[in-house]
């Protein structure tokens, strides 16, 4: 794994009153991202496949990374898969890298942000969730189907020790992920609608999983 440092723009630059500043933090942030994936490349990748992983503002930067580097570009061709999680990104953000539609599909992108079931956040619109590309991180699927969480691999702690299993059920809905009230231990005290800081740990192990698969069809395309 290559994790990037970098400035990471504070929070508040989503919301400033004075969004040219905004902007230029997300644009400082960025370009150390870009730098250290440009060493990266340089240095360490010697022509193996990528897998491009990212939560929350390292969505954003990611998303434009995609878009730099890989997207209609010979890069393209090392793209495993790109985990775009935790911000809406348009189902048709790219030109030649399309929302994945199956467990084993290569050189796409999947994308999730995690709701209570039947809440939809006040910036549903404003934010572009109405056409974000919601792939559902159990089935890893584009479809709506409901897939219950006995079927979920199971959840990480923030610890990194300790494992929820069948942790979470998971339904896309309209651009995003719907989830009912969470099984593990301790979970009776949480209450909320917006489970944006469990949108990767409610889902570890399915991630997990999935990126074996998905760089074992990658391999065996290229034998």
């Amino acid at each position: 794994m290559y994790i990037p440092k970098y400035r990471q723009a504070q929070l508040t630059a989503y919301y400033t009153k004075h969004p040219e500043d905004g902007i230029a933090a997300f644009d400082t942030a960025y370009s150390d991202i870009k730098r250290a994936f440009i060493y990266y490349m340089e240095h360490y990748n010697n022509g193996r496949p990528i897998i491009i992983a990212s939560h929350s503002q390292g969505t954003n930067h990611a998303e434009r990374l995609l878009s730099d580097f890989f997207d209609g570009k010979p890069l393209q061709k090392q793209l495993v898969a790109a985990y775009l999680v935790g911000m809406p990104i348009n189902k048709t953000r790219y030109a030649n890298i399309t929302p994945c539609e199956s467990p084993t599909e290569t050189g796409c992108f999947c994308s999730w942000t995690t709701f209570k079931r039947n809440h939809y956040p006040k910036t549903y619109y404003c934010r572009g969730y109405a056409d974000a590309a919601c792939v559902n991180p159990i089935s890893w699927k584009l479809d709506d189907t409901a897939i219950p969480r006995m079927q979920n691999s199971g959840g990480l702690f923030y610890d990194y020790k300790r494992i929820a299993k069948n942790c979470s059920d998971a339904q896309s809905n309209k651009g995003i992920l719907w989830i009912r009230h969470p099984h593990f231990s301790g979970s009776f005290l949480v209450y909320m609608k917006n489970y944006h800081v469990g949108d990767i740990n409610l889902f570890y192990y399915d991630v997990r999983k999935n990126a074996v698969q998905r760089v074992n069809e990658y391999l065996k395309d290229k034998r």
